[in-house]
């Protein structure tokens, strides 16, 4: 990786790319803030974030389910849903990503 981003470097001219700059990507931590929501944005979404949460929250039982059976303790539906719920409302007021579980990843931990 580092002899090919030299290398890529190298070729750019030293300092000037052919990629144009968008902008200045801001520094420190984004603060914490209600976005600005329409109804007409609302009606829109309401559906695919639906089905996104519902998925969503299958999967982390199913890795819960599965990782419960495995190490010997009982998966609490009620709970993972309080935390995959506060997770993504933290998440939404400080313009991180949804939160979910993947299987491919928790695998390769466990």
């Amino acid at each position: 990786i580092a002899v090919t981003t030299a290398a890529a470097a190298a070729a750019s001219g030293g300092g000037s790319s052919p990629l144009p700059v968008v902008g200045e990507v801001p520094s420190g931590l984004p603060s914490v803030s209600l976005p600005s929501i329409s109804t007409h944005l609302v009606y829109q979404l309401l559906k695919p974030a639906l089905i996104v949460g519902v998925f969503s929250y299958l999967l982390t039982m199913s890795i819960t389910r599965t990782f419960g059976l495995k190490h010997g303790y009982r998966a609490d539906a009620n709970q993972e849903l309080v935390a995959l719920g506060f997770a993504n409302i933290v998440g939404g007021l400080t313009s991180g990503f949804p939160s979910s579980g993947s299987l491919s990843r928790s695998a390769l931990v466990a």
